[in-house]
């Protein structure tokens, strides 16, 4: 079978976060199991002779992003030369595959994939396309969105939030929505460095629903009872960089850091150095930096309104918090003190991830419902 998928974005960094990470899993799982597949994107931030052919082993197209608005997000992004290119690239595919949201990159090529009712489209929305009080959501909807979800052959969602908010959206999709979960490829464990001090790590965008903020917060608060942790945040600006440079100036310590953004692929690597993972975002619905950790065996602190909080939960392989400095901090502390814990947490979280999110189990269900 020959499959295309099309993301808004890809950038070195990985500022576009989670949908990328998906395809290219998904993607690399179907050419495991003897696909043509080829990634389909706008990009920024590489030099021209630098715009990969291939990330994580999967063909990629790229093409230049241009940004007609800061204020609008990934929304203000359009790719011309992407759009003039796709209708020849959708000719040569059976699949087409959109990581779905209401920007001018995968709104206008969903059009354009469904222009041929000979093609299978399917949507994938990583809880991108919810209900909105904008009214100019509301117009992008009835010109583009509608339409090109009347014409997709099935809507994967993550939660079942998301699948109500679709539904109420799109009743007409009740026949063909389908769950889908983000999932990972086996990762091999990476031993924390040898040391003494336990280091607690957020990796994420920089953006206000992540709340890079209190980590910092917790971090200042444990550090003044008495922790020796390191407590490191890592990740692209989304708006809050110079907030969290800030708080981290303002607490005068080393042991409190801030580290350049690291590559898609690498995150796994940062990730498993550290010996626990926290996100203390709020209605994040499947974080990749959650399964990527767990993957690579280290415990996590997140939210009640995570959606891998209940999974976590009944692995036993993290703890559950607030979204507050304060009730970050009190799981810190228990994390800190407990090797033993962080121990049992770790092997839990390695099984969860192999159980539970393995992307040959997803591969096969794209499979299966491409097939269809």
């Amino acid at each position: 079978m020959k499959i295309v998928h099309v993301v808004t974005l890809i950038s070195p960094e990985g500022a576009y976060g989670g949908p990328v990470r998906v395809a290219l899993n998904q993607l690399g799982e179907l050419q495991k199991q003897g696909h043509e597949v080829l990634l389909v994107a706008s990009y920024r931030g590489y030099l021209p002779s630098q715009v990969p052919k291939f990330i994580d082993g999967v063909p990629v197209s790229l093409f230049p992003a241009v940004t007609f608005s800061r204020k609008l997000g990934f929304a203000g992004t359009i790719s011309p030369r992407m759009i003039l290119a796709l209708p020849k690239i959708f000719r040569n595919f059976d699949v087409i595959h959109m990581h779905f949201a209401r920007d001018l990159v995968v709104l206008p090529a969903g059009i354009f994939a469904t222009l041929n009712r000979k093609k299978s489209v399917f949507i994938q929305t990583h809880g991108m396309i919810d209900e909105s009080n904008s009214q100019l959501a509301h117009i992008i909807d009835w010109l583009m969105t509608k339409r090109v979800m009347k014409r997709s052959r099935r809507v994967f969602y993550l939660t079942d939030v998301e699948c109500a908010s679709l539904l109420h959206l799109f009743p007409f999709i009740g026949c063909k929505i389908h769950y889908l979960p983000n999932a990972v490829p086996t990762a091999a464990i990476v031993s924390p460095e040898e040391s003494d001090v336990v280091e607690f790590i957020f990796l994420a965008r920089l953006q206000s629903r992540k709340n890079p903020d209190v980590f910092v917060h917790a971090a200042k608060l444990r550090i003044e009872n008495g922790s020796k942790a390191r407590y490191t945040v890592v990740g692209p600006d989304e708006g809050m960089g110079k907030m969290v440079d800030d708080l981290i100036r303002e607490a005068a310590t080393s042991m409190i850091s801030r580290e350049a953004a690291v590559a898609m692929t690498a995150a796994s690597l940062r990730i498993g150095r550290a010996d626990v993972y926290v996100l203390p975002s709020v209605n994040e619905p499947f974080p990749m930096s959650v399964l990527e950790a767990l993957a690579v065996g280290v415990p996590v602190l997140i939210t009640e309104s995570n959606g891998l909080a209940d999974f976590v939960r009944q692995a036993n392989s993290g703890i559950i918090v607030e979204p507050t400095a304060d009730s970050v901090a009190k799981a810190m502390k228990i994390m800190e003190d407990d090797a033993a814990l962080r121990s049992l947490y770790g092997s839990n979280a390695t099984k969860l991830a192999q159980d539970e999110f393995s992307m040959s189990k997803v591969g096969s269900q794209l499979i299966a419902n491409y097939g269809q």
